[in-house]
């Protein structure tokens, strides 16, 4: 997990975290219809989180924030001239008994929502929730929700026991949805349709990825008509296609060739000699392209492992071509080193990681990455956090363009599914990275200073909900729209206005000359929040100071 840390004055620029979420209206199905009857309020119990943020929050004035005019003044948890967090609804029932339960160092779990098929899930090793959840209706009573049973882990590799399937909702050109869940050793079942499965869980077409040894499944991406991409540790990437043969669903699996080795690759695949998982390309994430508008019908599939990026072309003809591979690290050491002469000296190892990737608009990719702005480290020394905006050079690779560091450190946690999540609504302006105790919140804009933290006192983020944008191309808003769920505390909402060049909404009448007065703004603007939400039942944002080490504290009090 990680957890951040807001900088000291006159140090130096460094991360943060924090999470947004996409919403959006979709039709529901009828079965999974949300009760919006009731008003009952939701039981927030204490429950164990074994890390807590430091943090703070830009602006200050309360009143002149623009959106989120339909939520209610009791819902609003915190809120400035940029940003307002608002309580959406709490979980169904059955998924907080099982997360109140649940030990998230053995028994770890996710919750997403998909606002395209108009679902919310948590996911545990052997069950996943499904619920109802639309973008904008709020709710006061817990959704019905149905369980699905998760396909079985009998991978033999050490340490994936704990490991958690990947799990999506399918889209066709079917009136209705499925569910798609492919276990960490490959195993995969499929549900037609969703409306119906719950009357009958074992009905499911099944198939199974024959990974090779020590290898397994973590990743999965949607990538429109062209399928589903299952992707494993060490970035075999495997597209399955859900297709009607004589009536009956089946699952067919086709193996991406030209990842590590290249040609080679290719040539093994080609005598049937299967190759050993290549151990140095751990997969860290995948996105792809938006939908193609050309006459090849053309789909991009990008997948980011610890030391390189990939791309491939998809074509509706099922032909899939590695069109681009790039050592992205090298490229991020390369420019850390070169911004940082005064603390990195020659020949010192920043420890870059990337972390994720998405696809943003203008047909850029937006990369976040991890490293030590210090050639001394220890185990207690927090992590430096970098957006860097990356464009794909037509066949040659990728290019650098642009790096934003952020002002937070972060400190990592070991723990199954506690990396930090990069979300971009509607392809930018607004960046949000979701953390399990933190949104951090920024822009996608390179002239864009504007930085901003949601933090929790003690409850855990176990994911976040937003809109896939790239199946409908929309212009830019300067609302991003983030849902992020929490252990204890439900679904949150967070609302974030930008101008076109990135800047927050209304613009600040004033801005400070020097660091030391942007960071009393910024306390000015955590005191008076406090003054408003703090004292507000079940509260889950913290407005804590005691881990604040910039301002001037009494001129933020008086002012």
């Amino acid at each position: 997990m990680f957890a951040a840390k807001a900088p000291k004055a006159g140090s130096p620029v460094v991360p943060n975290e924090r999470t947004v979420e996409k919403l959006r209206d979709s039709n529901s199905p009828q079965p999974l219809l949300l009760d919006k009857s009731s008003h009952s309020t939701v039981s927030l119990g204490s429950r164990e989180v074994d890390w807590t943020p430091n943090h703070y929050n830009n602006g200050a004035d309360n009143s002149e924030f623009n959106g989120g005019d339909d939520i209610d003044d009791d819902s609003i948890y915190s809120k400035n001239d940029r940003t307002l967090v608002a309580y959406i609804g709490p979980l169904p029932r059955e998924a907080e008994e099982a997360l109140s339960n649940a030990d998230f160092y053995t028994q770890p779990m996710i919750s997403k929502i998909d606002f395209d098929t108009g679902f919310g899930m948590v996911i545990s090793q052997s069950k996943c929730y499904i619920w109802s959840a639309q973008k904008e209706t709020a709710y006061r009573s817990p959704p019905m929700c149905y369980t699905l049973p998760m396909p079985p882990n009998n991978s033999k590799t050490p340490g994936t026991a704990s490991l958690l399937p990947v799990v999506t909702i399918t889209k066709s050109d079917e009136p209705h949805y499925g569910v798609l869940a492919c276990s960490p050793d490959g195993t995969c079942w499929y549900w037609n349709n969703i409306d119906i499965c719950f009357s009958n869980v074992d009905q499911h077409v099944d198939t199974k990825i024959n990974i090779p040894a020590g290898d397994y499944v973590s990743k999965v991406e949607f990538a429109g008509p062209m399928g589903y991409f299952v992707g494993t540790r060490y970035a075999n990437v495997y597209q399955v296609s859900i297709k009607k043969q004589y009536g009956a669903i089946t699952l067919a699996l086709t193996q991406l060739h030209g990842k590590s080795s290249g040609a080679m690759a290719s040539i093994f695949s080609m005598m049937g000699v299967a190759q050993g998982p290549d151990t140095s390309q751990h997969i860290a994430a995948m996105t792809s392209g938006p939908r193609p508008h050309d006459q090849h019908g053309r789909w991009d599939l990008f997948v980011m492992t610890r030391r390189s990026l990939f791309k491939w072309h998809l074509y509706r003809s099922g032909e899939c071509i590695l069109e681009a591979e790039a050592p992205l690290k090298e490229q991020i050491t390369h420019r850390i080193l070169a911004d940082h002469t005064a603390l990195l000296p020659m020949g010192s190892d920043p420890r870059v990681r990337a972390l994720d990737i998405q696809y943003i608009k203008n047909g850029k990719l937006l990369v976040l990455a991890t490293f030590f702005n210090t050639p001394d480290k220890t185990a207690h020394t927090p992590l430096s956090c970098a957006l860097f905006t990356v464009s794909c050079q037509h066949g040659s690779g990728f290019d650098i363009e642009h790096v934003k560091y952020l002002q937070r450190t972060i400190e990592e946690d070991v723990r199954h599914e506690a990396s930090p999540k990069l979300v971009v609504p509607q392809g930018g302006p607004g960046v949000f990275i979701v953390m399990p105790r933190a949104v951090i919140i920024s822009s996608t804009l390179p002239d864009s200073t504007f930085e901003d933290l949601v933090p929790l006192k003690t409850d855990r983020i176990i994911g976040s909900g937003y809109e896939d944008w790239k199946q409908h191309v929309q212009e830019s808003a300067s609302i991003s729209e983030l849902t992020f769920i929490c252990r204890s505390s439900g679904r949150l909402g967070i609302h974030l206005q930008l101008d076109e060049k990135g800047h927050p909404l209304p613009l600040t009448a004033t801005s400070p000359e020097n660091e030391k007065e942007e960071m009393t703004a910024q306390l000015q603007a955590k005191l008076e929040q406090a003054v408003f939400f703090s004292g507000k039942k079940h509260n889950p944002i913290s407005f804590d100071l005691a881990h604040y080490d910039g301002g001037d504290l009494n001129v933020a009090s008086l002012n």
